[in-house]
């Protein structure tokens, strides 16, 4: 579990994010004890902040590896409703990834879904309601 959080930690530096999201995608493929400890870890919170910050500054560097990790160990329920205040920018920033192009287009927009998805599953009320007409215009052209 120490190694998930320095793998954490080492996403905040420019030099090492690539690595640090490449190695945690490899640990989430290799086996459900993992990804385990990569939830207790706090590797989804972590992930969803990166896409988070991706979208504020507009890259798309390193996505498709945060998305595959966030895909294969899942957003515990638990996790997703202790994120009430960022729910937001979380969704934006999701929505945001399905407006953009990638190699692996089907894949990384199927990831983007999957993480909504568990968001929106455990969203609040006043989340849901501000949900703006981006968002279903965004879900519509992906399911078509």
């Amino acid at each position: 579990m120490f190694h998930f959080l320095k793998l954490i930690k080492q996403l905040q530096h420019p030099d090492s994010k690539m690595k640090a999201l490449k190695e945690l995608d490899l640990f989430a493929v290799k086996n459900e004890r993992n990804r385990k400890y990569m939830v207790e870890a706090g590797v989804p919170r972590a992930m969803l902040l990166f896409i988070v910050n991706c979208f504020k500054e507009d890259c798309v560097s390193g996505l498709e590896e945060a998305l595959s990790a966030l895909f294969l160990i899942r957003i515990p329920s638990a996790e997703a409703k202790l994120l009430p205040k960022q729910n937001d920018q979380i969704i934006k920033s999701l929505i945001w990834v399905l407006g953009c192009e990638f190699n692996t287009q089907v894949m990384v927009k199927s990831h983007a879904v999957s993480a909504l998805k568990s968001i929106i599953e455990t969203a609040s009320s006043v989340v849901l309601e501000r949900l703006e007409p981006k968002f279903f215009e965004m879900i519509v052209g992906v399911l078509k």
